[in-house]
Order: C-alpha cells, then structure tokens, then sequence
C-alpha cells in the first residue's frame, strides 16, 4: 500500500478543502511529528477508512463543514463498523482511533475547527472510551534455541557467503537488541568499532554497544561477500547486491523454525526480545535495557520484567518440592 494507492481513492472520498487540509496533515506527520514512513502510510490509511464510512453514511462526497457536525452516534457506528466490517481487533481500532484523533487534533490546532462530539469521546468517563487491551507479553527465545538456530542457518541455503550473512545478521539482533529494520538500515561504513549508531523509531538516534564476538561475525561475512562493500553502501546484500530486504531474512527464520520444530514466534523480532530478558535475568536494569533498546518509555521496557517474572514463576512451579 502506497500514498498514490491512497490518494486515488481520497478524490471519491472528499473534496475541497477536506482534501487540501488531509495533505497538510499528512506533511506535518512526517516534517513536525518526523513519524517513520511506515507509521505515516498506517494513519493516512486509517483516516481514508474513516473517510470511506462518512462518504457511504453521508451518499456523497465528504466537505469540510461536514467533519465539524457528525453527531456522537455517527462516531459510535464508525468504531463498532471498523470491527463488525474490517474485522479489526481492538489493537487495531485503538490505532484508528488514534489516527483520526491526530487528524481531528490538527485541525483544531492549525485551523480552528472542532468536533465537540468527537473530543468527548476522548473523556475518561465517556461509556464510549478505547477499548483498554490487553498487551501480549514479548515472546523470548531461550539461549538453547537462539545457539539451535545458529548451528543450523545451514539447513535452509547452503551458499557459505549467505550462510556467513545469515549468522552475523542473527547475531547482531540478538547480540544489540536490534530491530530487523534497524539492521539492515546500517551501511558498511557504519561497524568495525565498539558502537554504533542507530536509527530507530521516529528517526531517533541511538549508540548501542558491539560484542567483540558480534563484530567477528560480521568480519566474516563482510570477507566472503561476493559484491563489492561501499562505506555508505548497505552492509547486508542480498543475492544480487542489493540491500537486502526484511521479507527475505524473515523468510529465512520461518523455514529455519520450520526445519528445527521450534515455536512461530520464533521470529527475528524475537531476538530483540530475548537479547532484553537475557540481559534483564542476569541483573541488567530496566533504565540501561530501555536506552539499549531505544524505549522512548519506560512502561514499554517493563513487559520484559513481566516476562522475567513469569519465567521464574514457572521455574518455581516446576522445582518446588511442594509445588
């Protein structure tokens, strides 16, 4: 899904000045806000949804003046259609909500106008509130599995230069605490040291750390690597010398996980997971592991103490003599 596939539609939707100011949100999501790209297309599809419901309640195209009238139940049937016709689940929901929240927010700040009807949904006391989720805990891998999963990278492609990339991208994500975006985000010129920077989430910069048996890793990739490294050239390439792409290395994982018999949430954001309750359950604090990882918050750190905790529990469960 792209902005042009988006947009396409959004001249059925609305018109006038809806359209022009639905641009100016969407430059200031990505300039004022510096939202990733990813997050940008996410709420601009979320808004078009709600756009697509009004313009089907309303029989026409959606006008400016239209935004500020829509009545509380309007919104009701808004949110209870995005499950009942999308089949959204309420984490999905609460992001459209958000979304159009944003957009509503917006224009309320740049241009003054407000949907009383829609701001109240907002209030703590509404019977109307965001469905309050239930956030899954991360799903770690134990040391075993992640040393399963190094010694058989062989058993899914057999070219060693791959095999050789395979085990230092694993690595590095397991080793840094690394999203698989973030990974492949680094170019060649970027490792060698005993940091890095890296960019995550909203652009925000980070240094993370490099274990000398990390950095080995990647040597040895970088040293059989048919094609020709560029310090500001991607440091993973696929097969063709390209910038190697999330798909193919998640591709790599479910086979892997397949051949192994391990768990589907044996994933590469799993490493992340597991390099932050490995650090976590050998005495590493929470205000450390979140800088690691790049939590803008501390709450989004402390599922991993949960995990720790539920680990433990088990543990507990299973040796007790009394248990």
């Amino acid at each position: 899904m792209s902005y042009r596939d988006i947009t396409e539609e959004l001249d059925k939707l609305i018109c006038g000045k809806t359209l022009q100011y639905f641009g100016d949100w969407k430059t200031s999501l990505e300039v004022e806000r510096n939202l990733s790209p990813h997050t940008v297309i996410s709420y601009i599809h979320d808004v078009k949804v709600f756009f697509r419901f009004f313009r089907t309640h309303l029989g026409r195209k959606i006008e400016l003046k239209d935004l500020e009238l829509f009545q509380r139940g309007d919104f009701r049937n808004w949110i209870a259609g995005l499950a009942k016709h999308y089949g959204l689940k309420k984490s999905s929901r609460n992001r459209s909500f958000s979304a159009v929240k944003s957009f509503y927010h917006w224009l309320g700040d740049k241009k003054g106008i407000y949907n009383w009807n829609f701001i109240s949904l907002e209030h703590k006391d509404d019977p109307m509130k965001r469905a309050k989720e239930r956030h899954a805990l991360p799903r770690p891998l134990s040391y075993d599995q992640i040393m399963k999963l190094l010694g058989n990278i062989s058993m899914v492609n057999r070219e060693p230069w791959i095999i050789k990339r395979n085990i230092a991208l694993l690595t590095l994500l397991y080793g840094c605490g690394l999203r698989i975006n973030e990974a492949l985000s680094l170019n060649y010129g970027d490792i060698g040291g005993d940091f890095i920077k890296v960019y995550g989430k909203g652009s925000k910069e980070r240094l993370v750390p490099v274990l000398p048996t990390v950095n080995e890793k990647i040597n040895d990739y970088v040293r059989s690597c048919p094609h020709k490294m560029d310090p500001d050239g991607p440091l993973f390439l696929g097969v063709r010398g390209k910038k190697l792409q999330p798909a193919i290395f998640q591709k790599t994982m479910q086979d892997l996980r397949a051949e192994l018999n391990l768990p589907e949430t044996a994933t590469p954001h799993a490493l992340r997971h597991s390099f932050a309750t490995h650090l976590l359950s050998q005495g590493g604090d929470l205000r450390t592991i979140q800088e690691l990882l790049g939590h803008s918050s501390l709450s989004s750190t402390q599922k991993y103490l949960k995990v720790d905790l539920e680990q433990i529990s088990k543990i507990y469960r299973k040796t007790h003599p009394r248990s």
